[in-house]
C-alpha cells in the first residue's frame, strides 16, 4: 500500500514538473502574435475566454503548490530512508564509514565483491522464478 502511495506521488510529481514547464514558458517572451511559436508561419489569433484563463491560472497555482508539497514529502521520505539505512548498518556492528569503505572496496576488487555477494542470502518466499527447479519432482 505504501509503495502504491509513493508511486502515485512520484507520478503526480512528474506530471507537475512537466506542467510547471508551461508556467515557466508563460513568463518567457512569446513570438509575435501573427507567427506560430514552432514554425514562424502566420496563424489566426485565438480569443480565449476570460473564465478559461482564470481556470488555467488557478490550475497553475494549484499545480505549483502540489509540486512544492510533494517535493517536501519526498525529502522527508529520503531522510527517513537514510535514517533507516544508518540504523540497519549500526545494528550489524558497523559504522557508516566502515560500510561505505567495504562497498567501495567491493566495487574495485572482484574477489571482495564475490565474497560479499556470496554472503547475501537468497530472497525468502519462494516466488523467485529465476531459481532452478528440482528436476526430480
Amino acid at each position: 500500500m505504501q509503495f502504491r502511495t509513493q508511486l502515485f506521488a512520484a507520478t503526480v510529481l512528474a506530471m507537475t514538473w512537466q506542467l510547471s514547464g508551461i508556467a515557466a514558458n508563460a513568463q518567457t517572451p512569446s513570438p509575435p502574435r501573427d507567427q506560430s511559436p514552432t514554425t514562424g508561419l502566420a496563424q489566426p489569433s485565438e480569443k480565449i475566454p476570460d473564465h478559461k484563463l482564470d481556470a488555467a491560472a488557478a490550475i497553475l497555482q494549484r499545480v505549483a503548490k502540489l509540486q512544492e508539497d510533494f517535493h517536501q514529502q519526498m525529502e522527508r521520505v529520503a531522510e527517513q530512508a537514510k535514517e533507516q539505512a544508518e540504523k540497519a548498518i549500526t545494528e550489524q556492528g558497523l559504522s557508516v564509514e566502515e560500510y561505505t569503505s567495504i562497498l567501495e572496496t567491493a566495487q574495485k576488487d572482484p574477489d571482495v565483491r564475490e565474497k560479499l555477494l556470496a554472503r547475501i542470502p537468497p530472497p525468502q518466499g519462494g516466488d523467485d522464478k529465476s531459481a532452478p527447479r528440482d528436476q526430480n519432482k
